[in-house]
């Protein structure tokens, strides 16, 4: 009888010991490849809200007092709606590197600030002086992360870029919330979209989750989309590698979510729509959602020049 309980105990202390072996494993793995959007994105990383976006006092003021339900304090999304958060697209937006990223690594960086400018009326200019007054600096002491819009008192608006970051997708990324864009889950209207997993959800970042109400907004229009570079992934933010956080409602689109590689067409139309509505003459008719060229105003950019995962 005693030989049989010793066995049993030492059966279940092995058994105790496998599961904290593969808690840890699955804690390891979470860190690891996502077999549904490829690796981790860098920017869940971050300590900050969302994980990469840096909030000005008055924004984590009023993020918290809505929390809090103290108050009606209110924060604009999907874009940003304070106009004083806005560059000038009359004017060229000047940006400069800090001295932290190698020549390949600007090289980079200026591609996704090349490709902004190839699909928008926005213009960057470099400058090498020293970062002062309202500009982007690019630096990397603190991961992938962002403020939301230009610094309202005209100082520099600073994009961590460290060097895990340095892909264009990411930088791309990065720089949309330099220039105003909240992430696209985010959105009052997410829940017709998709299905947020709380269960699944780390216990510490449930607030990463949070969505605004529909006075909340200003999304200029443009629809729900699936494939915009500003989506989380399907496992952001997890308890373990295995679980999902957000299920997209058509099964076809989970794969899509959270996607890195490329601005989708709703990306760049919200962008046109915010920053160029008015570097056109006149605005030619469109078809299926399309926008009169900021950059050749003879010409329509229609659905399908690029991938878009909207409804």
């Amino acid at each position: 009888m005693n030989d049989f309980m010793e066995k049993q105990h030492k059966s279940e202390r092995i058994n105790q010991n496998k599961t904290k072996v593969d808690d840890a494993l699955r804690g390891f793995y979470r860190k690891m490849k996502d077999d549904s959007n490829n690796a981790i994105s860098p920017e869940e990383n971050g300590r900050h809200y969302e994980g990469d976006i840096i909030l000005t006092p008055d924004q984590a003021e009023a993020i918290y007092s809505r929390m809090t339900e103290q108050n009606n304090t209110r924060v604009k999304r999907k874009f940003i709606g304070s106009k004083v958060r806005r560059w000038d697209p009359r004017k060229p937006i000047m940006y400069s590197f800090d001295g932290a990223h190698t020549p390949r690594e600007q090289r980079i960086i200026e591609l996704a600030l090349e490709h902004w400018h190839n699909i928008t009326c926005l213009n960057f200019i470099r400058l090498d002086d020293e970062p002062k007054g309202n500009r982007i600096v690019f630096t990397d002491v603190d991961g992938c992360a962002s403020n939301v819009g230009r610094h309202p008192l005209g100082e520099p608006q600073y994009v961590s870029l460290a060097p895990e970051c340095i892909r264009l997708g990411i930088i791309t990324h990065e720089v949309m919330h330099s220039l105003g864009a909240w992430h696209e889950q985010s959105r009052p209207d997410r829940d017709y979209y998709v299905n947020v997993r709380w269960e699944n959800i780390d216990r510490d970042s449930k607030g990463q989750f949070l969505k605004e109400q529909p006075a909340d907004v200003d999304s200029a229009g443009v629809p729900y989309d699936y494939g915009s570079i500003m989506h989380y992934r399907s496992k952001a933010f997890a308890r373990y590698d295995d679980l999902f956080t957000i299920n997209t409602y058509i099964s076809d689109y989970q794969r899509t979510i959270g996607q890195r590689d490329q601005l989708s067409f709703n990306d760049i139309r919200l962008m046109n729509k915010v920053y160029c509505s008015n570097s056109c003459p006149r605005k030619l008719a469109c078809q299926r959602g399309g926008y009169t060229d900021p950059r050749n105003c003879l010409d329509n950019v229609c659905f399908g020049f690029s991938d878009s995962f909207h409804l």
